[in-house]
């Protein structure tokens, strides 16, 4: 596993931006961040005129679980949301879900 940090939300949509079309398989993002926050960003990565852009896997985080939170994670472009402080065997799950989603489309 190869993980990227982004020190902000501006600074995850620039390095999505520049990065090839197979460089990332997921994304981890932060609701509360400075600059730019988790909201605002995934709001710009699916915008960008890229296939891939629309169909990334972006999770949020974010350490108010509630279904209010979660619902508007889902209504801003995310695919789901994971509490924090992260359960690493829950972020595994979510995971492998992806790449098993991802291993059928191949």
């Amino acid at each position: 596993m190869v993980v990227d940090i982004a020190v902000d939300g501006r600074d995850s949509v620039y390095a999505f931006a520049k990065s090839s079309s197979e460089q990332y398989d997921i994304i981890l993002m932060d609701i509360r961040m400075p600059v730019m926050d988790g909201c605002e960003a995934t709001r710009a990565i699916r915008a960008l005129n890229r296939p891939d852009a629309q169909t990334i896997p972006n999770y949020s985080d974010d350490h108010r679980p509630f279904a209010v939170y979660v619902r508007r994670c889902l209504d801003e472009g995310r695919n789901g949301h994971i509490a924090q402080p992260i359960d690493p065997e829950a972020l595994f799950v979510v995971m492998l879900r992806v790449i098993n989603c991802m291993k059928a489309r191949n």
